[in-house]
């Protein structure tokens, strides 16, 4: 009978006990530091108790904690502990705020598992900034976006800075050389004329006779005497060939024959005339005069083809222009 008595008891003592512990999920939310200047880094914490039989399902992230610039994340961490009965979560929040209004953190929701899954709504938190700074803070606000940290190392942030800018740079210098290299082997590996000086100047005549309907009178007989002159400074091997036509025929008066030379005379001549208004060339005297260049390239070409198997052609050079 004591024994069925004792046994009364204990049951009576024990059954209290269960259900203060079989409370429900509890947190705190707690921020630190408590006083807050614009460009302080702090900590917002949600605190969690749960019975050792329920576990996390979800927990905010951090555009779930951030929702405009005025707050940035620097670092997000978890805490965990437990006891014979409970365990503790800390979800800590580590955050710089950029404002002196007041923040506020949105509510969060988080959801645990247990027999059946339930959710803790977590409540908006508010965040105070004092306006009035410290008298020691050597930070720097600029404008609500930009804040300079004295407490920083700044020293290898500079130092990469610097490191970026000095590679924006050779990556600048490195693109401009690749350029220019570029260019020059495009130019370098340009096609060369391969043809003859004769081949050249019947082409260029051809051409130019193509469009003397379509320029001045004056510019086709300009391209007609600079293309003789071009051809003629190639038999005599001469570099220089900004001449008029009195210098040209100069040249030639021992170097032609008497009959090539007379020929060139009245090509160029007439070219002259037509290029300086003293003469109006018609139609006829255009095709005509076309036909006499070509006759005359062409006698010019197998008089020095013939020569030039005979006896050496001399070579003239741009000091004997100067005394001629």
């Amino acid at each position: 009978m004591i024994y069925l008595f004792k046994m009364i008891i204990l049951i009576a003592v024990l059954i209290p006990n269960s259900v203060i512990h079989a409370v429900a999920p509890s947190f705190e939310q707690t921020v630190s530091p408590n006083t807050l200047f614009i460009g302080d880094t702090f900590t917002y914490s949600i605190k969690l108790k749960l019975r050792k039989n329920t576990s996390l399902v979800n927990v905010p992230e951090d555009y779930d904690i951030i929702k405009d610039t005025n707050l940035s994340l620097i670092n997000q961490s978890v805490l965990k502990s437990s006891d014979d009965v409970y365990r503790y979560i800390d979800l800590n929040y580590d955050l710089q705020i950029f404002d002196i209004e007041q923040q506020i953190i949105p509510t969060q929701t988080i959801i645990i598992q247990t027999p059946t899954t339930k959710e803790l709504q977590i409540p908006s938190f508010p965040i105070t900034v004092t306006s009035v700074k410290s008298s020691d803070s050597e930070n720097i606000q600029l404008s609500n976006f930009i804040f300079i940290n004295s407490q920083l190392n700044w020293v290898p942030i500079i130092f990469i800075g610097v490191l970026i800018i000095i590679l924006i740079f050779g990556l600048f210098k490195l693109f401009r050389y690749l350029q220019q290299t570029k260019n020059i082997s495009a130019d370098n590996t340009a096609e060369i004329d391969s043809r003859s000086p004769y081949e050249i100047a019947t082409h260029d005549l051809e051409e130019n006779f193509k469009q003397i309907k379509s320029v001045l009178i004056k510019d086709y007989y300009v391209n007609y005497s600079d293309i003789l002159k071009t051809y003629i400074a190639a038999l005599l091997n001469i570099k220089d060939i900004e001449m008029t036509s009195f210098e040209v025929l100069n040249l030639c008066y021992d170097r032609f024959n008497e009959q090539d030379y007379r020929r060139l005379k009245k090509i160029l001549n007439f070219s002259d005339s037509v290029k300086f208004a003293q003469f109006l060339a018609s139609d006829e005297d255009n095709t005509l005069y076309y036909q006499k260049a070509l006759e005359c390239i062409e006698s010019l070409h197998q008089s020095f083809s013939k020569k030039s198997t005979d006896t050496p052609l001399p070579h003239v050079v741009e000091e004997e222009l100067l005394t001629t």
